[in-house]
């Protein structure tokens, strides 16, 4: 019997369904995104399983124990890892897979599950993927982790010019936004000026109670009832909903890159704006703002369309 592929609720508010049914040689392959956060378990079979060259996860280092090896031991990096660019997985009997499963993953442990953000730790890692852009061809930047709210875009922190430095190199930062439910600001670095804040949403195409907005945020995407997988206290992968503007995040971060591979001359601002345009507009009647819902479809369609105009006008 041939069963009809039910896509995960979280995936069809982005449109990740459409996007890959009209873009499936869209899918990120030779770029890498790195992830900031509690590592990634390389065996899972959303990471193809292994590490290093010739495979999906080809590098990293743990800023915790000082060594080359990223191992997760909580699963929140897994599971970050898995939305921006993981194989595809069911949960419940719903489709998932990654943004961009064809992108590679460089895996930065700075967290080992006690939820405050390390600013000497993120500065390294910061270094770190200025340092091996390059090796690894890191074209965007994961960090669902964070630290002090800030109401507007604010240069706060030691390593706001190692960002400057990513995003003028052409490198697309996308950090969670913070699950306090302040309407009037969004955890750092997310509101760094050099970094996209994403907020999350949930099944009914709502802000999520919990996410952080304000002027501060550039993006909303999906963040609730979102099919993961995760760890369990004997490390074995399981699989599972959770909630947090931590999973909106790489929704974003993964389209990034899936734009990236599309025309690798937008800048992170471009990526962005073409986001923006291309995303549902939800109004937030606690702050009076309105904010682009990722659509991932709608966004690699207009990515397509100005690449090839501004390719037009070039040859003209």
């Amino acid at each position: 019997m041939h069963h009809t592929v039910v896509w995960g609720y979280a995936p069809l508010n982005a449109a990740q369904d459409k996007a890959v049914a009209a873009y499936s040689n869209v899918t990120g392959v030779g770029e890498s995104i790195a992830i900031i956060d509690t590592g990634v378990d390389y065996n899972a079979p959303t990471m193809g399983g292994g590490f290093g060259r010739h495979h999906k996860v080809q590098g990293g280092y743990n800023f915790i124990d000082g060594n080359g090896d990223p191992m997760d031991d909580v699963g929140h990096g897994t599971a970050v890892a898995s939305i921006a660019a993981g194989l595809p997985y069911s949960v419940r009997g719903r489709l998932y897979q990654g943004v961009a499963p064809g992108a590679n993953i460089v895996a930065l442990k700075v967290d080992n599950g006690s939820d405050v953000l390390n600013p000497a730790r993120v500065t390294a890692a910061f270094q770190w993927v200025l340092d091996h852009q390059t090796k690894y061809n890191i074209v965007s930047v994961n960090i669902s982790e964070g630290y002090m709210d800030f109401a507007v875009k604010t240069q706060g922190a030691s390593f706001t010019t190692l960002l400057k430095e990513c995003a003028d190199r052409g490198i697309f930062i996308a950090a969670s936004s913070g699950n306090d439910g302040l309407t009037n600001a969004v955890e750092y670095p997310g509101s760094d000026p050099s970094v996209i804040s994403v907020g999350s949403t949930n099944v009914s195409n709502q802000i999520s109670s919990f996410s952080n907005t304000g002027n501060a945020l550039d993006m909303l995407a999906p963040g609730e009832t979102v099919g993961i997988p995760y760890l369990d206290d004997s490390h074995a992968i399981y699989y599972t909903y959770s909630n947090g503007t931590s999973f909106s995040a790489p929704y974003v971060a993964g389209t990034a890159a899936l734009i990236h591979e599309i025309d690798p001359s937008f800048t992170p601002s471009q990526i962005l704006t073409t986001m923006q345009r291309a995303g549902t507009k939800i109004f937030d009647s606690d702050n009076g703002l309105t904010f682009s819902e990722l659509n991932i479809y709608n966004s690699l369609k207009s990515a397509f369309s100005s690449s090839s105009a501004v390719r037009r006008s070039v040859l003209r």
